[in-house]
């Protein structure tokens, strides 16, 4: 929805935000742009909020290069043949789409190895719940910690 979920722009205007540098992170995927504006993630992280970006291999490489301690969690299906099942139950993508979107996940797939972890998708809790979990044993990563640590010494 846009506004609330997506803000949906024309290319053009895209266009311009990549030029002025206010994208965190952008990336054509399957034959349109996303990207997640900086002044949104560096809000949310002023307020201390952990930030969760729902977002390509593209774009999630570009953020680990800007930000070298941002954790990569690749989010994977059971299977294949689940994969194929899901796209096709959102009933938002013609066949062409699916048969597209397939053909590429053995390249996606391969990407996974610079991800930081790997969660299954199997059933949605328990997936939370990993990620869940990484996000705490994150936290408590000496690098993150440096001025808790120096200021017991």
């Amino acid at each position: 929805m846009d506004g609330v979920d997506y803000y949906f722009l024309d290319n053009e205007s895209f266009g311009k935000m990549i030029e002025e540098g206010q994208l965190l992170e952008w990336a054509e995927v399957y034959g349109h742009f996303y990207g997640t504006p900086r002044r949104f993630l560096q809000e949310a992280l002023d307020q201390g909020n952990d930030v969760v970006l729902e977002i390509d291999i593209q774009g999630a490489l570009q953020v680990k290069e800007r930000f070298p301690l941002a954790v990569l969690i690749f989010v994977v299906p059971p299977s294949l043949l689940e994969l194929e099942s899901r796209l096709i139950s959102r009933g938002s993508d013609s066949r062409e789409e699916i048969e597209k979107r397939l053909r590429c996940t053995t390249h996606e797939m391969e990407m996974a190895y610079h991800y930081d972890y790997i969660v299954v998708n199997d059933k949605v809790a328990r997936a939370l719940d990993i990620v869940r979990a990484i996000i705490i044993a994150e936290k408590s990563r000496p690098q993150r910690n440096r001025c808790l640590v120096q200021s017991l010494m």
